[in-house]
């Protein structure tokens, strides 16, 4: 059983501390889409705190219990793109986290991938631009993948929650293919010609994005998380020059849909994960 409570509820006994998980989100619509499908899923009460620990962040906080276990969610937006995903994760680091989880849209480089899909990428690949040559992009190679030992556990969820969304009629696949994520994106929305070579650079990725990279990066570098970090990204448009932004709503929607799919089944899991060997 999962429950929203307040922090200080003590009508159970002997309630044991859970998971503290920190939920990053780069746009005001997609915060508002989290906090959507987590009062939905657990009916969470969030309350609204201001970090003075960290120039004064705005955190949206909610406390779950399932069982006699009490879960922190902590959710909060940060600036777009990578350097701002490595900040706000520091900014986390004094909640001591065990996961954090990005939560957001992406563009689409697959033909094969469409609006609405959702993915969990087992591996991101950093192709921050580094400059022009020959009028070729020079990419760095960086590569950060899921830890061994949460990939066996991220394979099962999305394989169960594939039957939950089969189960509520809903149409969009969700895998667990690579992303590349490009701390420039933003800065050429309007160039056609640049989106179209970030969305050959690599054929081996489904999608493109702005944050993954410096969130796995700064946690790579720093380990503030006792398990590790996610992202969920939302398919809203095509990462070439048929790029439209009129589908965020529904890739917002999925993303977030799955977001709170995984936080329960991380609360499911929480005896096993504890006595996991980290490597």
């Amino acid at each position: 059983m999962v429950k929203a409570i307040s922090k200080n509820d003590n009508s159970s006994p002997r309630i044991l501390k859970g998971f503290t998980l920190g939920i990053l989100c780069a746009k005001p619509t997609e915060l508002t889409g989290v906090e959507k499908a987590l009062k939905d899923k657990f009916n969470a009460n969030f309350c609204e705190q201001f970090d003075d620990k960290e120039n004064y962040r705005r955190n949206l906080i909610a406390y779950i219990q399932s069982d006699n276990i009490q879960h922190t969610i902590i959710l909060t937006q940060c600036e777009q793109g990578n350097t701002g995903s490595a900040i706000v994760y520091s900014s986390l680091s004094h909640f001591k986290p065990d996961y954090v989880i990005f939560s957001g849209i992406a563009g689409s480089c697959n033909k094969d991938v469409n609006i609405g899909d959702v993915f969990i990428p087992f591996t991101i690949l950093d192709v921050t631009l580094k400059k022009a040559v020959n009028d070729r992009l020079l990419i760095r190679g960086d590569a950060y993948k899921i830890p061994a030992h949460h990939k066996g556990l991220l394979a099962q969820f999305t394989s169960e929650c594939i039957n939950t969304i089969q189960e509520q009629g809903l149409n969009f696949n969700l895998t667990n293919d690579s992303a590349m994520s490009d701390n420039t994106v933003v800065a050429c929305d309007d160039n056609e010609y640049l989106r179209s070579i970030l969305a050959v650079n690599d054929k081996s990725a489904a999608c493109i994005e702005m944050e993954s990279a410096g969130l796995f990066d700064a946690d790579y570098n720093r380990h503030k998380t006792k398990f590790g970090v996610y992202s969920i990204r939302g398919i809203s448009d095509k990462a070439n020059t048929a790029k439209d932004d009129s589908h965020h709503s529904l890739a917002i929607h999925n993303a977030s849909l799955v977001t709170a799919e995984l936080i329960n089944f991380l609360f499911k899991k929480y005896s096993f994960i504890k006595t996991m060997k980290i490597i």
